[in-house]
Parts: C-alpha cells; structure tokens; sequence
C-alpha cells in the first residue's frame, strides 16, 4: 500500500513511478519525455474540462454515471473520500473527451495521469494517446497496437492493494481501434474516420474491471450505457461472481468492436457514388484519332489568305484555350515565317469553333486531382480496415490462449470456456465483414487505378488534340502574317515610287516657277504697253509717246478693287478650312 500510496502522490511522474512496470528504465524515461514534449498539444488547459466516470457498485443494480470538471473532484472520487466504501468499485470506465478529434483532450494532464497511476495502467498505452490532440492532419495516422500483459502467478502479484481489492492477479491490455462515422456539415464529406484507445484490466479473484477509453465524442459511453440496461443473454449489471464480470467484459469489447465494424458499408457505397460521377464520363468520352497531314492535304482545299480583323479573333480565341489547358494564355506578337508556296491545310472558321466547344467538355487536370485524392481515401480504408482486422484477431487469440493458462482460477476457466468461444465467434463474424469490406475497397482502388489511368488518357489525348489545332492556329496566323507583310512591303514599294514622282514634280514645278518670276516683269510691261495708257504714234515718221492719264485712272479703278477685295475673300476661305480640320480632330479624338 506504501507504494501505491507513493506513486499516486507521483502521478506527475508517470510512468516514471509505477510500482512493477514492464518496461525499461529507458523506455519509461522516454515516454516521460515525450509526454511533457506533447502536454500542450494533448491537454486542454484553460477549456471545459470533462471526464465521464461509469462505475458499479456492489450490490447496486445499475450504473451509474458520473461527470467531472476538475481535478478536485476527480482526487475525491479515486480516493473514495466521498464514499464509505474504500475499495475501487466493481466496474469503472473512464472516458476521455474532446471538443472534436483535431482538438486536445478536455482534461488536464494532471487529471489524467491521477487516473493512470491510481489504477496503475501500463506504460505502453501513451503510445495510444499520442496520436489525438491538437493538429491540422492526422498525426501517427497509421499507428496500430495490441499489448497485453499478464499478472496471474503469486510471483508477479506485486500489486496486490488489499484495501482497495485488488488482488494483483489480474489481466490488462490496450489498443486502439478506427471506424468511419457520419455527421452533416455544410462543407466537406460527411464521413470521417475516427479513432479510439482502449484500455481494460480485470481482477481475475474479485472480478473487478477498470476500463479507460479516449474518444473525442460520447458514442462509445452511450452505447456502453444502453448495453448495461439492456438484456443480451444476461444482465450486463449482474456481476456478482467474477465469472459473470468476465463475461460482461468481453460484452463490452463487443460492443466496441460492433463499432469498428459499422458504417463502412455506407462510406464504400459513398465512394463508389463519387468515383462513378468523377469518372463515368471518362469511359464514354468520344475520342477521335488525330488527322495525319496527308489526309488533310486530301480533304482540304487551300485558302486564300487576305489581311483582315481575323487575325485579332483567332489569336485571342488561342489564347483562351491555352489558358484553359495550361494556365497561360499566349502572346500577341506574331511569329513571321517564310513564304511557301505549299498548300498549308488550315481549320475552317466553324471547325474552329466545334473544336472549342468540344475542348470545354473534356477533363482537366482537376479531374485528375479529384481521381487521386479518391484513390488516397480508399487506400486509408484498406489500411485501416486491415488494421482493425489485425486487432480483432489478436484479441480473440488473446482470450482463447487465457482460457488454457494454468494460472486462471479452474472456476473461471469452466465457466466461462463457453463465454470465450462464443467470443471467439463473434470475433470472426467480425473479422469475415471486415474482410468483406477490405476486398470491396481493394476492387474499388484497382478500379479507380484504371480510371485514373483511362482519364490521363483522355487528357492527354485532349492536350495533344489541342496542341494540333494550336500549331494549325499559329500556322494560319503565321501565314496571314506573312502575307500581310508581303503586302504591306508592296504598299511601301508603292508609296516609295509615289515620292520619287513627286519629287520629280516639284523640281519641274520649281523650273517653272523661275521661268514665270523671269518673265512675269516683261510680260506685265508688254501688256501694259499695248494697252491705249501709252501709244507711239508715227504721223509725221517719227515715232512719238503719248501718255493718256484717263486710260491709267480707268486701270487702276477696275484692277485695285477687285484686288482688294480677292485678299479678304482669300483670307476667310482659309479661316473656314482651318475650322473644319479642327473641328474633324476633335471628332476623332472623341470617338477614340
């Protein structure tokens, strides 16, 4: 009783300070630092806490059920301070919760290792704890256990606490068990796998059970409860010989392992609903060969290629699909090749836009992302349900081997051999489903390999298919492009012999010009001296200048205003150009 008394005053020592542990002062340690490692990923310290306690007492006639929020009143109900009974009840199980299965444990560590060290649970079940608490991905996701350990000799009775009745001759074990279960959200699956560690411990002379299960929700206690006021055979409460305690105890594994079993029937059929919506179309999917050049040779007639606004339409239509295919969309610089006189086959204007069209139904790499996160559920639930297999076997070999040790009671081994092959039986049952369900999920992940592989197929004879009619596309483009500078080298040609022309003009327009300024002076003068302003008149032989001054005011009274009045009028019809240019580049400016 001293060293019970000492290593339960230790509990934040645990394991360190267990009165016969199993393993090694190295292991022991280890575990020890791992656990201060993990304290505040596993523990809540500052939320709700809660720990549910399902205890029997003798002579009672049903469970009762207990709810505690510190660790005060916890110390009070190990101790028994608040009972004049001051042995350990005749069945007790402990549930660890938590707000969800990503978050830590509602329950201090010191709480919890109170619990561990007042029923002296074997080092190896932290190694079940470790994998809940809080994290963002399942952590120790593929971690599987069965351990069992056996004090059933006196030899190995160094546990015996008479005044808690214990005897010390007693049976424990642990693992840890997974099943899918079912819960409306508004996003995600509804399914999600859950996990559950268990521990059990049996009294095998006072047929006094401690059971410790951490599980996120309540499922497990509730179906525990119904069980105990229920009938199955036998009141799972009457446990008044240790022979009906053994056989309660394999009830209760039972019924965990119905859970383990449950549910995956449903969450196969699920995936099967979605592997057929994601992949169904991929085994109808019209798939036409690419047409070799010659065929196209063959059946195409060669386009004559004019500069137009297509070119804009069709680059930007490239784009958009490559966009779709890849990501990118292309540039718009257009590649200028040379000139061929070949017949290029070329897609028509209405084929290019079936080709789209048809380029919107097919798969894409989303598709193939959705395929793999599919394949990656179905390979968890093969591995699970191999692992919950693989339990489900060690347990029942477990209790098949117990029932011929020489060391159990004769007593309990007559009385309950029928209790264990019935165990044994169910076990099986058990195990067959999960086999069942194990090579349905392994016919589903071959099939969804095969649709995998049949929907990269498909998009890579989609990709290919969309690489032809893209170097078709940039081909017409390049080939346009071409053209469209052959013809705009001939304008510049044409706009080059426009200059040199003019330029001859304006040379003959400027020889001219002299001539006219050369000439104008003695031109205006004979024209103004054959007028009647100055005659040389020869009466008498002798040719004489006469000047008629009314000739010359008759001159100037005609010539001076009309040239007057030609400079203004001059002057307003520039004015009235120079307006409407204006006003024409403000139009452009504004419709720009």
């Amino acid at each position: 009783m001293d060293c019970f008394t000492r290593s339960f005053l230790c509990a934040k020592k645990y394991p360190l300070e267990l009165v016969s542990p199993r393993q090694s002062d190295y292991l022991l340690k280890e575990n020890f630092e791992r656990l201060n490692k993990e304290e505040e990923r596993l523990f809540d310290q500052d939320g709700k806490l809660n720990v549910g306690l399902l205890e029997l007492e003798r002579g009672c006639p049903s469970l009762g059920f207990l709810q505690v929020e510190n660790d005060t009143q916890l110390q009070q109900r190990l101790r028994r301070s608040d009972s004049q009974e001051q042995c350990d009840p005749l069945y007790r199980a402990v549930f660890f919760q938590a707000r969800s299965s990503r978050d830590p444990l509602s329950v201090t560590r010191d709480m919890f290792t109170s619990v561990l060290s007042h029923h002296q649970v074997m080092p190896v079940y932290l190694d079940h704890l470790f994998p809940f608490g809080d994290q963002e991905n399942a952590k120790d996701a593929h971690f599987s256990s069965f351990r069992a350990e056996n004090s059933l000799s006196n030899f190995l009775a160094q546990q015996q606490i008479p005044e808690l009745g214990r005897s010390g001759l007693q049976i424990q074990m642990c693992y840890n068990l997974r099943s899918v279960e079912f819960k409306k959200t508004a996003h995600g699956s509804p399914w999600s796998i859950r996990q559950a560690a268990v521990y059990h411990s049996f009294d095998v002379k006072f047929g006094r059970a401690v059971w410790i299960i951490i599980k996120a929700n309540s499922l497990l206690r509730k179906r525990i409860q119904e069980t105990a006021s229920g009938n199955r055979g036998f009141k799972f409460t009457n446990l008044d010989t240790v022979e009906s305690a053994f056989q309660a105890s394999m009830m209760q594994h039972q019924v965990i392992h119905e859970w383990c079993t449950e549910g995956w029937r449903r969450y196969l059929e699920h995936l099967e609903e979605i592997t057929q919506e994601a992949t169904s179309d991929a085994t109808v999917a019209e798939m036409e060969a690419p047409t070799s050049d010659r065929e196209v040779l063959l059946s195409k007639f060669q386009r004559s290629l004019t500069f137009s606004s297509l070119q804009r339409q069709d680059t930007g239509r490239l784009s958009r699909l490559a966009h779709r295919s890849t990501g990118f969309g292309l540039r718009s610089s257009r590649p200028v090749l040379p000139s061929t006189d070949q017949a290029v086959p070329l897609l028509s204007l209405h084929e290019s836009k079936d080709f789209e069209s048809n380029f919107n139904t097919k798969f894409s790499l989303k598709d193939l992302q959705r395929v793999q996160h599919l394949v990656e559920k179905v390979n968890e639930v093969i591995f699970v349900l191999g692992m919950n297999k693989h339990i489900l076997e060690k347990i029942s070999k477990y209790y098949q081997s117990l029932i011929k040790k020489k060391d159990l009671p004769d007593k309990l081994k007559q009385d309950c051999e029928d209790a264990v092959t019935e165990f044994a039986e169910h076990s099986d049952n058990a195990i067959s489903d999960l086999a069942m369900l194990e090579s349905r999920a392994t016919a589903l992940h071959q099939l969804l390999k095969e649709r995998k592989e049949l929907l990269l197929c498909v998009v890579e004879h989609t990709n290919m298919t969309l690489n032809l009619f893209l170097g078709k596309e940039a081909q017409k483009t390049a080939i346009e492009s071409h053209k469209t500078a052959i013809e705009m080298k001939y304008m510049a040609q044409q706009m080059s012999d426009v200059s040199f022309r003019t330029e001859q003009e304006t040379i003959f327009m400027r020889i001219i010009t002299v001539v006219t300024l050369l000439f104008l002076p003695s031109t205006f003068i004979s024209s103004l001296m054959s007028t009647d302003i100055v005659q040389w008149p020869s009466d008498s032989g002798k040719p004489r200048r006469v000047f008629v001054p009314q000739a010359l005011g008759t001159f100037f009274a005609i010539s001076a205003p009309i040239t007057f009045i030609t400079f203004p009028l001059s002057y307003v019809s520039h004015c009235i150009e120079q307006r409407r240019l204006q006003q024409r580049r403000q139009n452009n400016q504004s419709g720009q």
